[in-house]
């Protein structure tokens, strides 16, 4: 399948009142091509009315449990893989106040892409308490919504800062575990994971979540490169700058 502008668009929304979002994008500064991804992300995180965005890091160093300078959320805690579900927490308690004015928290990561307007739309029909949706994994017997991209109620939101779960193996089983606990199903919320060049250029177009994440991220020296080439790419054919994609 090959990809075009015209590809991405809502082809027939419907009438169902959007809700509102509040999109908390879980980033670092800790690599350089991470601030390469935030570049692109500011780029269109920002354009759509229904969706207040933020990026969200940790500062061991802050003097305040938390801060919010321009797009940012900073929050008081180590800046590591294993700190993630106490910096979400901590992300969260500093987002209590805003929460009256949302329906959903939305908390993809850097090396997601989102179609904001393609995301809002499927939103429209979800209940607004009592909500996750996610790609679902499995964790021995605990369904958990996968961290590179879950939504969840404000109620939901304000119930994990209340009761706080304590952590169990990572952030997003930790979650899983709770929701399980108190009765709340996953929705089911479909993810294009595309994983290189080849995988991009015969990519579904019909989704609203992709996730940029090279197939040997760990052995392949020009893996950023290509994750950073086809995420320009993506911005560019979904929120109208110009393009160079070849072979398409």
């Amino acid at each position: 399948m090959k990809l075009t502008s015209q590809g991405f668009k809502v082809q027939h929304p419907s009438a169902v009142a959007t809700p509102r979002v509040l999109m908390l994008i879980l980033a670092s500064d800790n690599n350089p091509v991470f601030l390469e991804h935030q570049r692109i992300w500011r780029s269109y995180m920002h354009t759509h009315p229904n969706i207040k965005a933020f990026f969200y890091k940790a500062n061991p160093s802050l003097e305040s449990e938390f801060c919010i300078i321009d797009d940012v959320l900073w929050v008081r805690c180590e800046e590591s893989l294993y700190t993630v579900y106490e910096k979400t927490l901590k992300a969260f308690d500093a987002v209590l106040p805003m929460l009256q004015e949302y329906d959903f928290v939305f908390r993809p990561n850097l090396s997601s892409f989102v179609i904001l307007d393609r995301y809002l739309e499927f939103c429209k029909n979800f209940p607004r308490m009592n909500l996750c949706a996610a790609l679902i994994g499995d964790y021995g017997n605990i369904k958990f919504p996968t961290g590179a991209g879950f939504t969840l109620s404000c109620d939901v939101v304000r119930r994990l800062t209340e009761v706080r779960p304590p952590l169990f193996c990572q952030d997003d089983v930790t979650i899983g575990k709770a929701l399980q606990e108190w009765n709340i199903p996953i929705y089911f919320a479909p993810r294009t994971d595309i994983n290189s060049w080849e995988s991009y250029i015969h990519a579904d177009t019909t989704g609203f979540h992709y996730r940029l994440k090279h197939a040997h991220r760990q052995a392949s020296g020009n893996m950023h490169e290509e994750e950073l080439r086809i995420m320009t790419d993506l911005r560019n054919r979904v929120y109208g700058y110009p393009t160079h994609l070849q072979g398409s």
